[in-house]
């Protein structure tokens, strides 16, 4: 894995895709997440392997995605919708255990820096087809997914919610992250 990888993560709510978009169409390489990819592809199954109902399973699926699509851009700075250490805190919300395989790439591929971005506030909140947690669980996988980089020897930069319209909180976001990226 090159060096130059940031990770832009959090739980469910917190703007994480508005900041990847703007990153892509300022020219920087982009991975999109990977779980809302299996999610999509599993509801269209007989028989879905989904986070709420499999998480361990889930896990497994979503590793293998993430690989594949951090293979795409490999040897190029880019910047992840989240990445495959996110497992451990989702692992530890549902009370699973971490699959050795998943723990085994932790090792392996390590990233640059990772950005734990705030929750948004909840009256913007909204579940949908692909995230279904409450606005309370969202803060609580916030949490634990930060643990889970610090677990797995990262020391992740919150950032926060800045005030303003939507445009105005993502250029803001986007200042704050840029500071911290290597050119």
């Amino acid at each position: 894995m090159p060096d130059h990888d940031y990770v832009i993560t959090s739980g469910p709510g917190a703007g994480k895709t508005a900041v990847i978009e703007a990153l892509a169409a300022m020219g920087h390489a982009t991975v999109v997440e990977a779980a809302r990819e299996v999610i999509r592809d599993q509801q269209e199954r007989l028989h879905p392997v989904l986070p709420w109902t499999n998480n361990y399973a889930f896990q497994l699926l979503c590793l293998g995605t993430q690989l594949a699509f951090e293979a795409e851009t490999l040897g190029k700075p880019r910047f992840l919708d989240r990445s495959h250490v996110d497992s451990l805190g989702y692992s530890a919300f549902w009370n699973n255990p971490v699959p050795d395989v998943v723990r085994r790439a932790i090792r392996a591929h390590r990233y640059e820096k990772v950005f734990v971005l705030d929750t948004m506030p909840e009256a913007i909140y909204r579940a949908d087809g692909e995230r279904k947690e409450s606005y309370p669980q969202a803060l609580a996988l916030r949490e634990h997914v930060r643990a889970g980089y610090r677990e797995a020897g990262y020391d992740p930069i919150v950032v926060p919610v800045f005030p303003g319209n939507r445009d105005v909180g993502v250029k803001l976001r986007l200042e704050l992250i840029l500071s911290h990226v290597r050119t």
